[in-house]
């Protein structure tokens, strides 16, 4: 404020679409606004709601399904959109991640999905899910690959750690839940 004019608008409510509730416990974010613009955009807000988004092989099949799937996706965001992340306040934490893969997840061009989320405390603050650019020969090296890039991921996120002067002492550990693919790794 000594060097720009500003305004102290009091606590946020809304940033980048994204509704953010603060308490003395700690802060609450979500993004049920936007869920309610979606699904009242597709006449879907009073569909019933359901916990999962669509069966697994719904998406396999060029037909009328894919209907189904995308109605099955909006009763998934009615079901969900009182969800969120928590950011406990005064909580000691520091980062940690878990990483997995589903080997050969795409029977078409036989690549994985893999995904991962970075936490600090009991909030995720990064997670990514796509497709791996390459075609494994194994699901250790599947696992691998996604370890691997994430650990890239996770290098990144200590640097930005880093300048916020967060003090990140150690490795960061990310697990794997592939045993061989953890046994390479330590080699």
């Amino acid at each position: 404020m000594a060097e720009f004019e500003m305004s102290d608008l009091d606590m946020m409510h809304y940033f980048l679409g994204i509704e953010v509730m603060q308490s003395s416990t700690g802060i609450f974010i979500s993004q049920k606004k936007y869920v309610g613009e979606i699904l009242d955009r597709f006449q879907m807000k009073d569909c019933n709601p359901v916990n999962t988004p669509s069966e697994f092989d719904t998406w396999n099949v060029l037909t009328e399904i894919h209907l189904l799937a995308a109605k099955g996706i909006f009763q998934y965001l009615q079901g969900t959109k009182e969800f969120g992340l928590f950011y406990k306040n005064g909580e000691k934490s520091y980062l940690f991640g878990f990483t997995d893969s589903d080997y050969v997840g795409d029977l078409d061009d036989r690549k994985s999905t893999s995904g991962y989320v970075f936490m600090m405390g009991t909030g995720a603050v990064s997670w990514s899910s796509k497709k791996q650019p390459i075609v494994t020969l194994s699901s250790t090296k599947d696992e691998f690959v996604a370890a691997t890039a994430y650990a890239c991921q996770a290098i990144w996120l200590k640097k930005i750690l880093k300048e916020l002067h967060f003090k990140e002492k150690g490795p960061t550990q990310i697990y794997c839940d592939n045993s061989p693919a953890i046994n390479f790794q330590k080699i």
